[in-house]
């Protein structure tokens, strides 16, 4: 495989590697057809040099990310950071006095002193992104998924997905990296070289995807501790600042799953997110996320490190509910926020709409205690619940997500793909009423500058006054676009069987094409 065919892969891969839940390639509904909205973007391939090139201005000089050299003979013993370097870290972010929607959530006896977090989405939780999520109540953000190898090999995959430059200083922060590869090198080299400009290092050990078992590295990576573990051992060694590990459930059952998770708390890990899936729980067979098994992880490691939960969250009620139940240090979303990045802000108990005073209301007290265990999705089943009323309009979200890009532009680094990534956070958070017309579908697919996007925010806006819009009554329409069914076993799940069948057979993947879960965002031709 070349170079460059490697990187567009690379690329490509799914933002569902970490999402919640991984997206149905084929749709019989010609209104949710998303392979027929972003057909033409399957053509594009940005792995390329020169296509990724931006036209320099007059006189502009071109920065360079600089990587700094590491001797992996310096490699110490592992690091130990405190039980509590989380909830620090969370408090050192400066905008918890004066950004409303943080001050009402610390106010919030279920909610105070969580971690809310915005997962590590490929080309998606980009740079304008972030800041958007940030402003409405996320207090922890990780980078997009990065390839160590690519990050040191070539420049070109620097300068489009790091900000090299750092312009934003503490408004991205706190602000966590994530990394992923098997090569011990690559990683600390990598790692090494940005470790002052994040508060943590990530590695990626829950990517399902083909991509993944190719290059050795995400959720396939769990399953050879032999090579986890050095790595996890050596960031440790070198790093000043904690390394995390985000994770799904071994195909083998939790058991298996509660050993190595000690095995990489030993190696030096100082915070692991809980995906309550496996690898094999994607497409058809995604499923829900089991919070009765990251409780079990947070009951067992909770007092040596802080967990986190991953998935199965659709708005704030599940974000509570999740707390509620796992006891988790807080939860990360991918999915829900990308539609709607106000998630942490949905609404507050006992009250719809945020006043317009900044003085924190008094909430009622958690759940009692004989409540706690009591699954959320164990009552609503399969059913789609209906969402609370929003305060922050989807409108009003993706006017401000296009101001924010033209203040970080696409040619800075932390930007990605530029207008393509414009395009698709775009269809994400006006899913709803791009159904409603294949024309501005197509004008959305074809936008390649600011005034088409903004042509189609204006073309919604004015939709919306003719019918008289109710931000209100919003609800989800691209999270809940697909609903899997659990197995009717409840003590052999699909997934299960899948697995079980590789100890037998050649294992064939449940998505046998690379990044086949992002087809309905590009095409099934990139």
């Amino acid at each position: 495989m070349s170079s460059n065919q490697e990187m567009k892969e690379v690329e490509n891969a799914s933002l569902y590697c970490e999402d919640e839940k991984v997206q149905e390639t084929e749709d019989t509904d010609n209104q949710d057809d998303e392979d027929d909205l972003y057909e033409a973007e399957g053509e594009e391939d940005y792995g390329e040099e020169e296509e990724v090139e931006e036209e320099k201005k007059e006189g502009e000089t071109t920065k360079h990310f600089t990587l700094y050299p590491v001797n992996l003979d310096a490699i110490g013993p592992s690091k130990k950071f405190p039980r509590n370097w989380l909830k620090t870290l969370l408090h050192k972010n400066n905008q918890l006095e004066t950004n409303i929607y943080m001050k009402y959530n610390q106010n919030d006896p279920i909610m105070r002193d969580k971690a809310l977090v915005v997962a590590p989405m490929v080309d998606q939780s980009d740079l304008p992104f972030r800041l958007l999520c940030r402003k409405y109540g996320s207090n922890l953000c990780f980078t997009p998924m990065i390839h160590a190898r690519l990050f040191i090999e070539k420049q070109i995959y620097r300068d489009k997905f790091w900000d090299y430059e750092n312009k934003v200083g503490e408004l991205d922060r706190p602000l966590v990296a994530q990394f992923c590869s098997s090569d011990i090198p690559s990683l600390v080299q990598a790692a090494y070289s940005i470790q002052h400009q994040v508060d943590a290092i990530d590695l990626n050990c829950g990517c399902p995807q083909n991509i993944a078992k190719r290059g050795n590295y995400g959720a396939f990576l769990l399953e050879e501790p032999h090579k986890l573990i050095p790595i996890v051992r050596a960031l440790s060694g070198i790093l000043d600042i904690p390394i995390t590990v985000k994770v799904r459930i071994l195909p083998s059952g939790l058991k298996d799953s509660l050993n190595l998770y000690q095995q990489i708390i030993d190696a030096g890990a100082s915070m692991l997110t809980i995906h309550g899936r496996n690898r094999f729980q994607k497409g058809q067979e995604t499923g829900k996320a089991d919070w009765n098994a990251i409780r079990t992880v947070v009951e067992k490691y909770s007092e040596q490190i802080p967990i986190l939960a991953n998935g199965s969250i659709q708005d704030i009620t599940c974000v509570r509910k999740c707390l509620v139940e796992t006891q988790a240090d807080g939860v990360m979303t991918s999915e829900a926020i990308l539609e709607y990045p106000a998630l942490f802000t949905g609404f507050y108990y006992n009250q719809d709409i945020v006043p317009e005073s900044d003085t924190p209301t008094t909430f009622t007290s958690p759940p009692p205690e004989e409540e706690k265990r009591k699954s959320f999705y164990e009552k609503d089943d399969d059913k789609i619940h209906k969402s609370p009323a929003r305060a922050i309009g989807r409108l009003q979200l993706a006017q401000e997500f296009l101001d924010m890009c033209r203040m970080y532009p696409p040619h800075h680094g932390g930007q990605g793909t530029g207008f393509k990534c414009m395009r698709v956070h775009l269809h994400r958070f006006l899913h709803c009423d791009l159904q409603d017309s294949q024309e501005l579908r197509t004008k959305l697919t074809r936008s390649d500058t600011f005034e088409e996007l903004q042509h189609i925010i204006d073309c919604v806006r004015s939709t919306h006054e003719q019918k008289e819009h109710i931000v209100k009554e919003e609800q989800p329409s691209w999270y809940v676009r697909h609903r899997v069914k659990s197995t009717n076993d409840p003590n052999k799940t699909k997934s299960r069987v899948a697995w079980e069948k590789t100890k037998i057979v050649k294992c064939v993947e449940l998505d046998e094409e690379t990044g086949q879960c992002i087809a309905g965002m590009f095409g099934d031709d990139w």
